[in-house]
């Protein structure tokens, strides 16, 4: 996979690697959009191969030695904008959505944050002078996350052509309009698989998101937090699903921030307390999975696949009393979001495939 290796001359004393010195910039404060885009220019002039004659570097170089440090430069140039604070909003173009709400990563879900993330690194790009056969817009043309963890890179897919964050397991994916949910696929096999289980997607948007810097995270989040927001599925609540995942962290807030749900939720009778259903959301290989709470307001959910499996929570685990609930109630569920299961999944009319 194509990544950013810098020049050996760029990797030796004075530059030692450091893309600041490499440009000739101060680290604080962060420099300026147009001090990015001068120092470029600078070092683009002295690099450019086509000035190789009159070039003042020392010992001189090569012309295949000019275009790799002139095409690592420009990619130093795409580094620095994409994270330049006085970048990001003029990138967004007119009629671009600029969060207000939006304060920061923990805003957003995990998907949300690498689309975010994304979503800026390829606008900023507009203002970078890619070599031919370079730059976001070409398939397979990647850059590592500077300075991400786990060798992370942001790049486009060699495949698909989609914008896209991996790491050494996992390849998250845009695979659909900004406001519908990343595809995450697993790497370990050729061609690569689609992750499906909902549990694991969000374990693996957990883990990617967290190989970038948070501050990077917070950036874009700031910037591009509603124009990356997921609308769920079906008619429901659209941030269930982050109350679901503070409720499985132990966060105290869960109680109380059930009232923000939009649409009221399904109840279950049950003498020993009632049961509810907030949401259902409908997954990228056409499962749904039922989010809702016990009568604790623990998070209970389960997952309703196209061949007549049905798991839980704990894909290992048989179903818990609240999600054999949750199936057994699984027909007015559906039609109290305006569904009918018969037409969603055709294989439940022949019973399920539990686990």
């Amino acid at each position: 996979m194509p990544t950013l290796i810098l020049p050996e001359r760029f990797q030796r004393a004075p530059y030692d690697g450091d893309y600041y010195k490499i440009l000739g910039l101060n680290r604080e404060p962060a420099p300026s959009k147009k001090e990015i885009i001068d120092a470029c220019h600078l070092m683009s002039a002295i690099y450019h191969p086509d000035k190789i004659s009159t070039s003042s570097v020392q010992p001189p170089l090569t012309v295949a030695e000019e275009t790799e440090c002139f095409c690592a430069i420009n990619e130093i140039k795409s580094i620095f904008l994409s994270n330049c604070v006085d970048v990001v909003p003029e990138s967004a173009g007119v009629g671009a959505s600029v969060s207000k709400d939006v304060k920061s990563a923990d805003d957003l879900s995990p998907g949300e944050q690498l689309k975010a993330y994304m979503f800026g690194w390829v606008r900023a790009a507009i203002f970078c002078e890619y070599p031919a056969g370079t730059g976001p817009e070409i398939r397979g043309y990647w850059s590592y996350i500077s300075p991400g963890t786990n060798d992370s890179e942001i790049g486009t897919s060699k495949l698909s052509g989609n914008l896209a964050v991996a790491t050494s397991d996992y390849q998250v994916e845009v695979t659909g309009e900004w406001n519908q949910p990343v595809t995450v696929f697993d790497k370990s096999t050729r061609p690569f698989t689609t992750v499906s289980n909902p549990q694991k997607i969000r374990t693996v948007l957990e883990m990617v998101a967290d190989t970038i810097p948070k501050e990077s995270r917070d950036h874009f989040a700031k910037f591009y937090g509603n124009s990356v927001r997921e609308k769920p599925a079906l008619a429901s609540a659209d941030y269930s699903t982050t109350m679901f995942k503070k409720a499985v962290r132990g966060d105290e807030r869960t109680v109380s921030s059930a009232a923000a749900i939009k649409e009221p939720p399904f109840v279950i009778n049950d003498a020993k307390g009632n049961n509810f259903v907030d949401e259902i959301r409908k997954n990228s290989d056409n499962s749904f999975t039922i989010f809702g709470r016990n009568n604790r307001n623990e998070p209970r959910q389960l997952t309703l696949f196209q061949d007549g499996r049905a798991v839980g929570y704990k894909p290992e685990a048989p179903l818990g009393i609240v999600e054999h609930q949750f199936f057994a109630n699984r027909t007015g569920i559906f039609h109290h979001f305006g569904l009918n299961i018969n037409e969603e999944i055709p294989m439940l009319r022949v019973g399920p495939k539990f686990r």
